[in-house]
């Protein structure tokens, strides 16, 4: 079972002394900081499940920025991410999405909604991490294999290999074992999320649209999965291209 244990990363001294007391009265074991540097580390030594981070911090120390967090945070492992930040514009919570956030709220922060969205991805990395360990660890499919336990996808004829994201994996996984069965959005998401998501949740498509791209800087490699209208994707052989 995982700790609770969040990271808090905001530069406004006095809204993270807020945030920090807010989780420490609700039993977290908190941790803060004012920027980006030394929060990798942190989070892979300290085993941190959750991580509050304030979109909008500045790099200036060379560690890097909110968004630059957020997609490392991503790629390293399955941690939940709350982004917060001053705006509310729709293209900065998609970019935020994209980048790997799990959720996006905006100042005011009110308490009761950032320790509800907190729990809420407590459980789903948890869930997450079970479905981690029960999965099998090795998996192909024509020209590919997934080597869960690496977060790796090898294309077996050129010898590439692509790093994948934890959600990524899990979705691989999913469809590397259902081929040619056409798998929903919403059984997708159960697998990722555990359950827990909102009707308008596009971390599917997202997360497809990302895995096609990495496929697509491989030369003569072939993409297996194709969507289906109004149901959802499939995974299929090359020679069923088109069908």
């Amino acid at each position: 079972m995982i700790e609770n244990k969040v990271l808090i990363i905001e530069d406004e001294k006095m809204q993270r002394k807020l945030l920090v007391k807010l989780f420490e009265k609700e039993g977290f074991t908190v941790f803060d900081a004012p920027s980006a540097k030394g929060a990798m580390q942190l989070v892979a030594n300290e085993g941190i499940p959750l991580v509050l981070l304030d979109i909008q911090i500045e790099d200036n120390d060379g560690s890097g920025d909110g968004l630059a967090l957020t997609r490392q945070l991503r790629s390293a492992g399955h941690v939940g991410i709350i982004l917060i930040s001053q705006r509310d514009e729709d293209i900065d919570r998609v970019v935020g999405l994209e980048m790997g956030a799990d959720a996006y709220i905006t100042k005011p922060i009110f308490p009761r909604e950032v320790l509800s969205i907190s729990k809420r991805l407590l459980v789903r990395v948890e869930h997450a991490e079970q479905v981690r360990v029960c999965k099998k660890q090795v998996l192909s499919c024509d020209d590919w294999v997934l080597e869960s336990n690496k977060r790796l996808l090898l294309h077996t004829p050129s010898g590439h290999s692509i790093k994948i994201t934890s959600d990524e994996c899990a979705i691989l996984s999913e469809f590397f074992n259902s081929t040619e069965k056409i798998l929903t959005r919403d059984h997708l998401l159960d697998e990722i999320r555990g359950g827990d998501w909102e009707a308008n949740d596009r971390t599917i498509d997202i997360l497809i649209a990302r895995l096609r791209k990495k496929v697509g800087n491989i030369p003569g490699a072939f993409f297996p999965i194709s969507s289906v209208y109004g149901k959802g994707y499939v995974i299929h052989h090359p020679d069923n291209e088109g069908n």
